[in-house]
């Protein structure tokens, strides 16, 4: 099972950029922070996905923001949390519960730990704790520490709480240095099972998105059932069958296996006689796309990692 986690910077201007990494890795869950939508405006759920907002109260500017896209086939619920945070949390039945929480906490506001163990403390199932926290600590990869990071850091000890980012920056931050914010956390239960990987692209935000990995033996998921299409029916073959098995069946006294008679002869002319929709499921197809794209995007990838190992004004601005 893959969960996607991205500071993408706007939800309706980076959208297309999301596409392109749920057709990549096909997450079944995906938490999204700083959406930037206002608390009047719907927004966009990429197809086979439900959604889930948290927009501010009363926000009429594109501001913060969060939600968790989960699969459709994937059983789960939405948790209720109570917090200062802005919180989202899922639980999902993959043969045990797991619950997924995504957070972000702006730079500026004041930092209450007790809202980080609030919130740990909200799940008695094993969990993970992710999104962008705005702390810096050397226990996720920064090279100094804040007074948010070291609270942070000693709520994540005190709860027992495992730390799965990899040591590479999250973030490029306007003072053109890499930072270390987004942060992917696991109750110690489960952390064996995790892993995350930082990508290497923006895709047009200024944090990275991570994929974490939970490796189960098999994920339960909710299987298409095929539907008969009964505009496409032919109803005098239908009628032919239905009369044609009828009398091939011997009445019986005992009403049970007569109705299940009657409904063994009915399902059986509606398959010969009723086309039904098709249950395989198909990867969505991005229908803007072009080689040409794809030739933008790959110089855009080298000439952003050229920018990295050798860090000038020349190189960035390319």
């Amino acid at each position: 099972m893959r969960i996607l986690q991205w500071n993408l910077n706007g939800l309706f201007n980076n959208y297309a950029a999301l596409n392109l990494l749920i057709n990549k890795f096909s997450p079944h869950i995906i938490g999204l922070q700083e959406t930037h939508l206002p608390a009047n405006k719907s927004a966009y759920t990429p197809n086979n996905y439900v959604g889930y907002f948290y927009n501010l109260p009363r926000n009429k500017t594109a501001k913060q923001g969060i939600d968790i896209f989960i699969k459709k086939s994937v059983k789960h619920k939405q948790i209720p949390i109570s917090s200062n945070i802005a919180t989202l949390a899922v639980e999902i039945d993959i043969g045990f519960k797991f619950s997924v929480i995504t957070c972000y906490i702006p730079p500026h506001p004041n930092f209450n730990s007790r809202e980080v163990i609030k919130i740990a403390d909200s799940f008695s199932t094993p969990s993970t704790i992710l999104g962008d926290f705005n702390a810096w600590s050397s226990l996720w990869g920064s090279s100094s520490i804040k007074r948010r990071g070291q609270e942070l850091e000693d709520t994540t000890l005190a709860k027992s709480l495992v730390v799965l980012n990899d040591g590479q920056p999250t973030h490029f931050s306007t003072h053109n240095s890499f930072t270390h914010v987004d942060i992917v956390l696991s109750t110690a239960s489960i952390a064996h099972k995790l892993s995350s990987l930082i990508l290497k692209d923006f895709h047009n935000s200024d944090n990275f998105p991570i994929v974490t990995t939970l490796s189960t033996p098999s994920l339960h998921t909710i299987k298409p059932r095929a539907k008969f299409l009964t505009e496409k029916a032919d109803w005098a073959k239908y009628c032919s069958l239905i009369s044609s098995f009828i009398l091939e069946k011997a009445i019986s006294s005992n009403i049970n296996a007569e109705a299940s008679t009657i409904k063994s002869v009915i399902l059986s002319a509606a398959h010969l006689a009723i086309p039904q929709t098709n249950t395989k499921q198909f990867s969505t197809k991005l229908p803007y796309w072009s080689k040409m794209l794809s030739v933008l995007r790959n110089r855009k990838q080298t000439l952003w990692a050229t920018y990295k190992h050798n860090r000038t004004i020349n190189n960035l601005i390319q």
